[in-house]
């Protein structure tokens, strides 16, 4: 595997007026258990590209794992999972799936405000995975309900992503399906889910610290939060 790092720099997607630099290279294949070393030294993967944040005088992205053997949920996810008793879960290999493509599609028009370019952005992250990866499909009755995307290495399981129907937006699918992937990462005998990155000025990312058995990557360390 030949690997050529190059540097990016451009908007922040999640803090106002700062600037994202990060550093990646692309790869087609990549063994999960070096995926898995590259995530516990602050890399993520967005389809074949891995990157690694370096934004000059600031470091508020912080990886975030959770340990799914402590993990107990509170009463908040604890009635979020009886919301959504009525879906059930189904599990499988990263494949094209033009009902995953309509519904991922809708999510980011509708929910995210997206436009979509003349690529076809969903073939790109999700038909296809440089390492061992999953889906979770979320039905409700025979309706796909959401679609959550993640990679499974030795020990932990990595969420990548999840769309989920707009029209459900109140049932808190988002809150769900981490949930069921820290059930899944238990059913399979995995000791952490890791969430990406946990960033605590930012309204959409800093709701992860809220679930109990978060660890935080510092200094090449997972740490409970102080």
């Amino acid at each position: 595997m030949r690997i050529i790092l190059e540097k990016y720099a451009t908007e922040c997607p999640y803090l106002d007026s700062r600037t994202w630099a990060y550093s990646a290279f692309r790869a087609s294949s990549m063994p999960p258990s070096v995926y898995e070393q590259l995530i516990s030294s602050g890399w993520r993967r967005s389809g074949l590209i891995f990157y690694q944040n370096s934004c000059p005088g600031c470091s508020e992205c912080t990886p975030i794992r959770i340990d799914a053997e402590k993990f107990r949920p509170d009463r908040s996810q604890r009635r979020n999972l009886k919301l959504n008793s009525d879906i059930t879960c189904a599990v499988r290999p990263f494949a094209d799936s033009d009902e995953e493509r309509q519904l991922y599609n809708r999510y980011v028009t509708e929910r995210h405000q997206q436009e979509l370019s003349g690529g076809d952005v969903y073939s790109e992250l999700f038909a296809d995975s440089p390492v061992s990866s999953m889906v979770i499909r979320y039905y409700l009755g025979p309706k796909l309900a959401a679609a959550g995307w993640m990679d499974v290495m030795p020990d932990s399981i990595s969420s990548i992503y999840l769309a989920y129907d707009p029209d459900l937006s109140s049932r808190g699918l988002g809150i769900f399906s981490i949930l069921k992937q820290i059930e899944l990462c238990r059913s399979l005998g995995k000791k952490s889910l890791h969430l990406g990155f946990h960033v605590k000025d930012s309204r959409k990312m800093n709701y992860k610290a809220r679930f109990k058995a978060a660890e935080l990557l510092h200094e090449g360390n997972w740490q409970t939060p102080g």
